[in-house]
């Protein structure tokens, strides 16, 4: 599954998809938010942003971290295959009815360095 996500330098707008970007959408319209499976040992917290295209049905169809400043390849593949599981309330269900066939929004995840106990 990790194979089929797209490069990390392209470019995030999926400008070929038309979607319609909504600030909050994935605060009013997520169902499923799995976590990461990711460990983080570094010393500062770190905060990764995943662009997420979502189609009609409330899938998520691709995901794009746009910058990886230095930053873990391994938070950010474990970042985008959470992302790819989650899921949303179907744009056709919206109040208003909705019908872009895509949206463009972001899922953020945050880690903190782990402890030692």
């Amino acid at each position: 599954m990790l194979a089929n996500l797209p490069a990390l330098a392209q470019d995030c707008s999926f400008k070929d998809f038309k979607p319609v970007f909504i600030a909050d959408f994935v605060k009013r319209n997520k169902m499923k938010q799995p976590l990461p499976n990711a460990f983080w040992a570094g010393k500062n917290v770190v905060l990764i942003q995943v662009h997420v295209l979502v189609n009609g049905d409330g899938v998520v169809q691709e995901t794009c971290v746009d910058r990886n400043d230095g930053l873990s390849l391994g938070l950010i593949t474990a970042s985008r295959a959470a992302a790819r599981k989650w899921t949303f309330k179907p744009l056709r269900k919206r109040k208003p009815v909705f019908q872009a066939p895509y949206v463009l929004s972001a899922i953020a995840f945050r880690y903190v360095p782990h402890q030692e106990r």
